[in-house]
């Protein structure tokens, strides 16, 4: 069987975890419950077509969005209708709701293109998310309506960097720059508060997201250690997937790489673009 992509989706894998394959259920696997309360309500916000009938077939998604911090729901139904019909259906009501067409594939193989899936994003980050999956059947179609929403749990308290930061040193090492490491130590106010309204704003580090699609193509480092009354802050971001190591043991994501660029640019060494 070839796939046949459309466009490109952000951090998506093809098939999806089995735990979250039946239809109607929710993946609560790994989520405190005291963070299940800062999840909405994972239906489908669009009821099925008319003439649509559920069916009790399991029919998961054909893409997904990869997270550890994934809740589903999914229902599946029949209905004498095709894969286009079925998309211009939930499009028109799910645009209507703020989302948008965010990517398309259709499955094809010696029989024909007998599977297609559209998956519907609402805002940039990929955390609200509803997935079209139809194949034919008969006169008509089996389908399934997945909601995928992505609830990253808050930074622990341990993490944030407190406000009164007297100094910031930062070590930068680039495969492309100088040889060694170089050190600077930063005291001015605005640079300090810029490294640290940055830090603090990453979220939790996703580790099965950014499984997906990462491939590193710089080498280098970056740390910021920040300097306080209370102790060190210290914050080192590798070259493999954003990844930023930080402290009590918490992982972050620093999105756009803007930890990397800051001390790179302070240090004198010359990011990559």
């Amino acid at each position: 069987m070839v796939v046949v992509r459309l466009s490109n989706i952000l951090a998506v894998v093809a098939l999806l975890l089995v735990a979250v394959g039946l239809a109607g259920s929710a993946n609560w696997h790994g989520v405190p419950r005291d963070l299940r309360a800062l999840v909405p309500a994972a239906s489908v916000p669009v009821p099925p077509p008319a003439g649509a009938r559920p069916s009790p077939k399991t029919f998961a998604p054909l893409e997904t969005v990869g997270s550890s911090f994934l809740h589903t729901t999914i229902d599946t139904y029949t209905a004498p209708m095709n894969d286009l019909a079925l998309y211009v259906y939930y499009a028109r009501r799910l645009g209507r709701l703020g989302y948008s067409t965010n990517g398309s594939g259709t499955a094809c193989g010696r029989a024909g293109c007998l599977e297609s899936f559209w998956m519907f994003s609402k805002g940039a980050n990929l955390h609200d998310n509803v997935i079209l999956s139809v194949r034919a059947e008969g006169a008509g179609s089996l389908f399934s309506v997945a909601r995928e929403i992505i609830v990253v749990p808050p930074r622990p308290e341990v993490s944030l960097v407190p406000r009164d930061v007297r100094q910031a040193i930062l070590t930068v090492q680039a495969s492309y720059g100088p040889p060694t490491a170089v050190t600077r130590t930063v005291t001015a106010r605005p640079a300090i508060l810029r490294l640290r309204q940055i830090v603090n704003a990453m979220p939790v580090f996703d580790r099965a997201a950014a499984a997906h699609g990462c491939t590193p193509y710089y080498a280098g480092t970056a740390t910021v250690t920040f300097v306080t009354p209370y102790g060190d802050y210290r914050f080192q971001e590798t070259a493999e997937c954003a990844y930023v190591r930080s402290v009590g043991g918490v992982n972050l994501t620093d999105v756009s790489e803007r930890l990397w660029r800051a001390a790179a640019r302070l240090a004198g060494v010359p990011a990559h673009e």
